[in-house]
C-alpha cells in the first residue's frame, strides 16, 4: 500500500472517530450511548487490524481481538447491567443545549487546529487534517465528560477519550506492542468494573445518576 493510499485510509479512520465522538453528545438515552461507544471501539479495532496487516505485526492482530472482546462485548455488557434497573425513559441532560453544544464542538475543532498544537500535528506523517481530527476527538471526548450531567455519559466520555488517544498514538507511530495493548485492555476492564460498581452505589443511595441532582456528595 502506497503512502498516499495509507494517508487517505487513516484520514477516513480519523473522520469516523471524530464523527462518532461528536455523535455521543447528541445521544440522551444511556443504552443508545453504550451502543454508540461500542461502534466507536469497533473503528479502533479495525484501525489496529489495518496497522497490524500493514506492518505484518501478528501481536497487533491479537490485540485487536482482545480489544473486541473487551470493548465491544464485555464493557457494553457491564454497563447495560449497571443501568438496566434505571428508568431508560429518563433522559440525561447537558449544561449546554444542542445548538450551543454543536457550536462548542466547532470551536474545539478550531482549537485543535491552532498553531500551539503544531508540534503534535507535525508528528503525524499522514497529513494535517488527519492529525487535527484525531486531536479534536480527544478534546471533544473530554468536553463530553464536562458538559453532560449523567454519570454514564461522563464515564463513556473518559472511555471515548482513551479511544481517541489510541488513535492519535497510532497515527503518530508509537510502537503498539502486544504487552502494551494487553495492559491497556486490562486497565479499561478494571476501570469499567469499578465505574459500574460506583453507578450501582450512586443509584441505590441517591436514586438518580444525574450529577446535577446529587448535591449530598459534598457532605
Amino acid at each position: 500500500m502506497s503512502l498516499s493510499d495509507t494517508t487517505q485510509l487513516f484520514l477516513l479512520f480519523a473522520l469516523c472517530i471524530f464523527f462518532s465522538t461528536a455523535f455521543l453528545h447528541l445521544i440522551k438515552r444511556r443504552g443508545t450511548l453504550v451502543i454508540a461507544y461500542s461502534f466507536q471501539s469497533l473503528i479502533i479495532i479495525l484501525l489496529l487490524g489495518v496497522i497490524g496487516t500493514i506492518e505484518h505485526a501478528q501481536s497487533l492482530l491479537v490485540a485487536a481481538v482482545l480489544t473486541f472482546v473487551a470493548k465491544v462485548i464485555f464493557v457494553p455488557f457491564i454497563f447495560m447491567r449497571a443501568i438496566k434497573e434505571q428508568d431508560e425513559k429518563m433522559l440525561t441532560g447537558a449544561y449546554l443545549n444542542t445548538p450551543l453544544t454543536l457550536v462548542a464542538i466547532f470551536a474545539i475543532v478550531l482549537l485543535a487546529s491552532a498553531q500551539i498544537f503544531t508540534p503534535i500535528v507535525r508528528l503525524v506523517p499522514y497529513g494535517t487534517a488527519t492529525a487535527n481530527l484525531a486531536l479534536a476527538s480527544v478534546f471533544v471526548s473530554l468536553f463530553l465528560t464536562i458538559n453532560r450531567k449523567g454519570m454514564v455519559h461522563q464515564i463513556v466520555g473518559v472511555l471515548s477519550m482513551e479511544n481517541s488517544i489510541v488513535v492519535l498514538g497510532a497515527l503518530i507511530g508509537f510502537e503498539n506492542t502486544f504487552a502494551l495493548e494487553l495492559g491497556m485492555t486490562f486497565d479499561v476492564l478494571m476501570w469499567t468494573v469499578g465505574a459500574s460498581v460506583f453507578i450501582a452505589l450512586a443509584r441505590e443511595h441517591f436514586g438518580t445518576l444525574d450529577t446535577s441532582i446529587i448535591k449530598d456528595l459534598r457532605d
